[in-house]
C-alpha cells in the first residue's frame, strides 16, 4: 500500500506499507479492518533488490538522480525497511530498521543483488542495544551463502522509505497506484506488476503453511 505523507486525497511517493494483524487485533477500536488487508507478521523473510543509494559518508560528488542521460545516477537518494511497533505497544527498544547501505556490505548480497531481512518475535531477537549496539543482529543463510539482518516482527506495519527517487526509476512507489483513503488502500498493490524486480517481496512462515518455526537458526536454514 501507498503511505500518503503529503495532502489529503494526495499520494506521495515516499513510503510503502504493510499492515500488520495486531494493527487490527489489539486495537479494534480504530475499525481498520474492513478497509483493507492486513497480515499476521510473526516468522518470515523479506526478499529486496538493492537500489544504487547516496552514501552521503563516503562519496564526495552527488550524481544526481538516474535517468536516460544518467545512468550512474541514484535509484534514490536513502532507502530503508523498517518494522514498526504500535504506539501503544510495549518498545522493543531495539534497532528496528535495515537501509540500503547495510544491505550492500559485504557477505549481505546474493549474485542476483538481492539482500534479505528476516523478522521474529520480539523474544526470539537479540538485544543489540545491550551490547551498545545501533544495529539489528544478522544471521547466516546457509542455502544462499550470506547474512541477513534480523527485525522483531511488527506490530503496526513494515515500512519502506523512499527518499527522492528517480522519476525514470521502474521501482519508485510513483509507479503504484495512488491509494489515497483507506477504501481504496487494497487497490494499491506494490507488487511485480507495478514495481518489477524491484518489489520487495515478504515471505511469512508457520500460518497454514505446515511449517512451524521455532528457532531463528531454523529460519536461517529455510530461506531460499
Amino acid at each position: 500500500a501507498v503511505l500518503g505523507d503529503s495532502a489529503p486525497g494526495v499520494c506521495s511517493n515516499t513510503y510503502l506499507v504493510s499492515l500488520a494483524d495486531g494493527l487490527v487485533a489489539k486495537h479494534p477500536d480504530l475499525n481498520l479492518g474492513r478497509f483493507m488487508d492486513v497480515f499476521n507478521f510473526s516468522w518470515g523473510f523479506i526478499r529486496m533488490k538493492v537500489p544504487f543509494v547516496f552514501n552521503n559518508s563516503g562519496e564526495e560528488i552527488y550524481k544526481g538522480a538516474y535517468s536516460a542521460d544518467n545512468l550512474g545516477g541514484y535509484d534514490v537518494n536513502y532507502w530503508s525497511v523498517s518494522a514498526n511497533v504500535f504506539s501503544r505497544d510495549i518498545d522493543p527498544n531495539m534497532p528496528y530498521t535495515v537501509n540500503a547501505l547495510m544491505m550492500r556490505q559485504e557477505g549481505m548480497l546474493t549474485s542476483e543483488g538481492d539482500s534479505y531481512v528476516l523478522f521474529a518475535p520480539m523474544e526470539f531477537v537479540p538485544n543489540m542495544t545491550a551490547l551498545n549496539l545501533t544495529t539489528p543482529p544478522k544471521v547466516y543463510l546457509p542455502k544462499l551463502g550470506v547474512s541477513a539482518y534480523v527485525l522483531a516482527a511488527p506490530s503496526f506495519a513494515f515500512v519502506f522509505r523512499y527518499k527522492l527517487p528517480s522519476a525514470h526509476w521502474t521501482g519508485s512507489p510513483g509507479n503504484v497506484p495512488c491509494a489515497a483513503s483507506l477504501v481504496s488502500l487494497n487497490s494499491s498493490a506494490a507488487n511485480c506488476t507495478t514495481l518489477g524486480v524491484w518489489a520487495p517481496q515478504i515471505t511469512r512462515l508457520g500460518e497454514g503453511d505446515g511449517v512451524v518455526v521455532e528457532s531463528l537458526g531454523q529460519l536461517a536454514s529455510i530461506v531460499s
